[in-house]
């Protein structure tokens, strides 16, 4: 492993070495961050190494000390935070835990949908990942089926429901904040027998598939993407009928329980 370098990275980060090392594989895991999401996929997450099991952290005495690997790069990484953290307030396992954002995650469920916390359109996709974790940019929700899944996605990712919550997000620096404002629109709970929610799951498994052939260039940045493939599905048959479903069900105001 070599830790991974970026142009934004922030002093006094950027100024210090790559972390290199060789670590036990059950500790290395896909990080899905905001930069990852896109409208019903994500591109291919880099890797974290983080100091837990398929159920909880490993933080009690002695229970690092058993991977030689993981132990060797996680009392490195304390020692350059500890050196050049801002403040003495919160050790690493304090700030990667911090209000339990990771162990509120495990053990990871199978089926998830993420949704950005911020921006300016809301994106979501599922999550079949299993070993993936989620970063603190993203907001996730474990649901009962993939179908389930797909009805939210087709809402989540129409531009009627990015239009829908603009009144309820404040404004930030550069972008909106979403938080948990999208689950104070009329958003009806998933009904496997309503034939409309039915068609919204065969729509989302169609934009599903024109998302997975769109090519994600490494070198354009994450929000442009996110507005091609945006422009690409809403051009489509797919996503107008998707836009049509989606107003009409907004606009009969019928709150359910998602």
């Amino acid at each position: 492993m070599v830790s991974l370098r970026s142009p934004n990275e922030k002093k006094p980060w950027k100024d210090l070495p790559a972390a290199e090392g060789v670590v036990e594989s059950e500790f290395v895991r896909p990080l899905l961050t905001g930069d990852t999401l896109l409208p019903y996929r994500t591109s291919e997450p880099p890797l974290a190494v983080l100091p837990c099991s398929s159920s909880r952290l490993l933080r009690g005495a002695g229970e690092i000390e058993l991977y030689p690997g993981l132990e060797q790069w996680w009392r490195h990484a304390e020692e350059i935070w500890t050196a050049n953290r801002s403040s003495e307030r919160l050790s690493l396992f304090e700030q990667i835990d911090y209000q339990s954002k990771l162990t509120k995650q495990l053990p990871i469920t199978p089926l998830r949908l993420i949704y950005n916390k911020s921006g300016m359109h809301l994106v979501a996709a599922k999550v079949k990942n299993s070993r993936a974790i989620v970063a603190a940019g993203l907001y996730w929700a474990t649901l009962s089926s993939e179908d389930e899944a797909d009805y939210l996605c087709a809402i989540t990712n129409s531009a009627v429901t990015t239009e829908a919550l603009r009144p309820f997000m404040s404004y930030g620096k550069d972008e909106r904040d979403i938080h948990k404002h999208v689950w104070q629109l009329p958003i009806e709970a998933y009904d496997p027998q309503n034939p409309i929610h039915a068609r919204l799951v065969a729509l989302a498994r169609a934009a599903e598939t024109i998302a997975a052939a769109f090519e994600v260039k490494e070198d354009l940045h994450f929000a442009a993407t996110r507005r091609h493939m945006r422009e690409n599905l809403e051009a489509s048959e797919v996503g107008a009928e998707i836009s049509q479903i989606v107003e009409e069900m907004l606009s009969r105001g019928h709150v359910g329980a998602v």
